[in-house]
C-alpha cells in the first residue's frame, strides 16, 4: 500500500461544492452513489491518484484510457464514448466509517474527499464499517495519503508468503494496531492475494530479465509495493 498525493484535484467543481459545507462546517447531503451528482468525479479522480489501482491491495482495477487528463473539461470528468467497454471495477469506499452517516440519521461527512478511496469490491465489502486504528495523538495508523505516512517505515514484506505485515521496528502497540488494520480490515493479505502478488512478482522478475530493463523504466502495473519491497 503506496503513499497517495490526495491533491492532484482535476474534478474541481466537486472539490469546491465540497469545500463549501467543509469552510462553513455544514452537513454534507447524505451519501448515495445513484444520487451523488459529482459521484463519477470522485472515482475518477481517484483512479487517476491511484494509477487505475485499489488503494489498499493494488489490484488492477480501471484501465488507463479512462482516467488520463483529457477526459475532464472545465472540471468535470467526461465520460469516454465507449465507456460501457470498459474494465473499470471496484467501490468508493470510506476510509473512517464513523464519518459517514448511518441509515436514519442526516448527512455527516458523506462526500469528504480526505476519506474516500478507490477499493477493489470484497476488500470494501470485508470491510464494512470496521473501525480504523487511530494513535494517541488521534492520528490514523495506517491511511495512505497522511502526510507521515511512509510504507517502508510502517510495513514489512515476507519474501516467502508474500504477505504483509507491520514493520519489526515500531513499538509493539504500533505493531498490533498496524497489524489488526492490515489483516482485519483493510484485507491486505485476505484470499488469493498472495498468490497473485507472487505471480505479479515473477512476472516482474522475468521481464527485467529478459527486457533488460532497468528498476527505474519498468511499465506500471499491480502491487508495485509488494514488487518494491520484495527486492
Amino acid at each position: 500500500m503506496r503513499k497517495l498525493d490526495k491533491t492532484q484535484i482535476l474534478s474541481t467543481i466537486y472539490k469546491k461544492w465540497e469545500e463549501e459545507f467543509e469552510n462553513n462546517n455544514k452537513k454534507h447531503p447524505k451519501y448515495n452513489s445513484s444520487k451523488g451528482k459529482f459521484y463519477r468525479d470522485i472515482v475518477m479522480n481517484l483512479f487517476y491518484i491511484q494509477k487505475g489501482l485499489c488503494a489498499y491491495t493494488e489490484q488492477n482495477l480501471c484501465d488507463e484510457f479512462f482516467y488520463k487528463k483529457n477526459n475532464w473539461k472545465k472540471g468535470r470528468y467526461k465520460t469516454p464514448k465507449n465507456y460501457e467497454k470498459a474494465e473499470c471495477k471496484g467501490q468508493l469506499e470510506h476510509y473512517d466509517e464513523s464519518l459517514k452517516s448511518k441509515k436514519g440519521e442526516e448527512g455527516k461527512k458523506d462526500w469528504l474527499w480526505d476519506n474516500f478511496f478507490m477499493a477493489d469490491s470484497d476488500t470494501n465489502r470485508r470491510k464494512g464499517r470496521k473501525s480504523v486504528e487511530k494513535d494517541a495523538e488521534d492520528n490514523y495508523i495506517l491511511k495512505p495519503d497522511e502526510p507521515n505516512y511512509n510504507e517502508f517505515e510502517l510495513l514489512e514484506y515476507d519474501n516467502k508468503r508474500h504477505i504483509y505485515r507491520a514493520n519489526r521496528n515500531q513499538t509493539k502497540e504500533k505493531i498490533d494496531q498496524i497489524d489488526r488494520m492490515i489483516n482485519e480490515v483493510l484485507g491486505m493479505n485476505y484470499g488469493i492475494l498472495p498468490k497473485e502478488r507472487e505471480k505479479s512478482i515473477k512476472k516482474h522478475l522475468k521481464y527485467i530479465k529478459f527486457k533488460e530493463y532497468t528498476k527505474n523504466n519498468i511499465p506500471f502495473e499491480a502491487y508495485p509495493t509488494a514488487i518494491k519491497m520484495y527486492k
